[in-house]
């Protein structure tokens, strides 16, 4: 098995992209306990599972689509961008 070793770039794309979704995340989890709302109908909301809710605001979000990101902003009031 031949593995390529990541470059520097990245390694720093992923860092960051990890950065930025623990900060959404952290803001998720205090605007939805603001409104409150639960997981589960913040889920519903987006159309999410509640577990996925919960990996979400636990800062495991780097890999979810922006669209999700947008979608739940607009959930809270609070848009993305």
């Amino acid at each position: 098995m031949d593995r390529r070793r990541r470059t520097d770039t990245e390694i720093d794309g992923t860092l960051e992209a990890r950065a930025i979704a623990a900060s959404l995340g952290r803001e998720l989890r205090i605007a939805a306990r603001g409104r409150h709302l639960t997981q589960a109908e913040l889920g519903r909301r987006v159309g999410l599972s509640r577990p996925r809710i919960g990996e979400l605001v636990r800062v495991d979000g780097a890999t979810a689509p922006l669209d999700v990101w947008i979608r739940l902003g607009k959930a809270i009031d609070r848009p993305l961008a």
